[in-house]
């Protein structure tokens, strides 16, 4: 990024500031600008920096002239640009930019990863400073906008760098709106879910995010292999009815996989056991989250409301067991047990 106008430019297009070498921009009236408004002042400290960081960096055998082969591994590794992208998005805040740390390591983790898996971890600006020995990150000298701006700091150990600056940062820019990256985030969390609660949880969010954005939903579903069938009107939530090897599962929730491969009427579908079962589609329905008719039946403690009818707007937070369900006539919202209600004969029909 220009430290004046924040353009971004692939640094090769770049010229940089003559006395510190650090500052950088997109053309010589960024950088008339810059220095008038204040990189006069700063120039001098960055360049004392520079050359203490220079002189640790060279004796390591980590010349700074290096640093374009962090850039590199940087955006060859698949996925990793964007799950930066998608932590630094979560993380943000008026306050300042987030800062995300890539780490390698030399050996396998305690996690059991391979040497050179990229370990990525949100850090303050004051996190980020102490980890580099207390002085000035290069990229501090941006006068970054927080909405849009974060930073990538590397520290980088793994076997192929040992002649690349081991801390360096950047400073990156998001490329899609607000609302596509919130998707973005709320999809990273429904994949990257691992209990069942957990995918419950995650699924139910994204569902209530997709209501909230119709246009926007409009648009994505034309990328259908990246959302799956979540993007679906009836989305990937749904109620176990009528098993009969199975018994103790029905009137629980479950959660649509995908279509069972051997037979179009069947679903692959991950029940609260946490197995993942072949279901006839008469046995599963989907919930239909915030769009959903339904009719309450068997209701002990208000069946005055038994007959009624509703809207489904949410899975119960922290339950398994209950949705949420505004009453038509009221418009009282009640949470129910998935045995009290049953889908509108009309919206089975659609």
């Amino acid at each position: 990024l220009c430290s004046f106008c924040n353009r971004f430019m692939w640094e090769p297009q770049m010229s940089f500031c003559g006395g510190c070498k650090m500052a950088m921009y997109c053309s010589t009236q960024c950088q008339a600008s810059h220095w008038a408004s204040g990189h006069k002042a700063a120039c001098q400290e960055l360049k004392e920096t520079r050359k203490c960081t220079n002189a640790l960096d060279k004796a390591e055998g980590r010349p700074l002239r290096n640093r374009h082969f962090i850039g590199d591994w940087f955006r060859q590794i698949p996925g990793l640009n964007f799950n930066v992208a998608l932590l630094a998005w979560k993380h943000r805040s008026t306050e300042e930019c987030p800062y995300i740390l890539v780490q390698t390591f030399k050996h396998v983790s305690s996690s059991g990863a391979p040497a050179g898996t990229p370990h990525l971890t949100a850090l303050t600006r004051d996190q980020w400073k102490q980890l580099i020995g207390g002085g000035e990150s290069e990229m501090e000298i941006y006068e970054t906008d927080v909405e849009s701006s974060y930073i990538v700091c590397f520290d980088l150990e793994h076997p192929g760098s040992e002649t690349w600056p081991r801390r360096m940062s950047l400073c990156m820019q998001h490329s899609m709106t607000a609302d596509r990256m919130d998707f973005e985030v709320h999809l990273k969390e429904c994949t990257d879910a691992k209990s069942f609660p957990e995918k419950i949880v995650a699924e139910a969010a994204f569902q209530e995010l997709k209501l909230a954005h119709p246009l926007l939903v409009s648009s994505l579903v034309k990328i259908p292999t990246h959302f799956g069938h979540r993007l679906s009107a009836g989305g990937v939530l749904g109620c176990v009815r009528g098993l009969r090897g199975a018994s103790h599962l029905n009137d629980t929730i479950g959660l649509f996989i995908s279509k069972d491969p051997n037979n179009p009427k069947r679903s692959a579908v991950e029940l609260a056991d946490g197995q993942v079962r072949s279901v006839s589609d008469t046995n599963f329905d989907l919930l239909r989250i915030g769009t959903g008719r339904v009719d309450l039946h068997g209701l002990t403690g208000a069946a005055h409301l038994n007959g009624k009818r509703g809207t489904l707007l949410r899975v119960k937070p922290g339950s398994l067991e209950r949705v949420v369900i505004r009453m038509d006539v009221s418009g009282e919202e009640m949470a129910v047990k998935f045995a009290n209600f049953k889908r509108c004969v009309e919206d089975a029909q659609t």
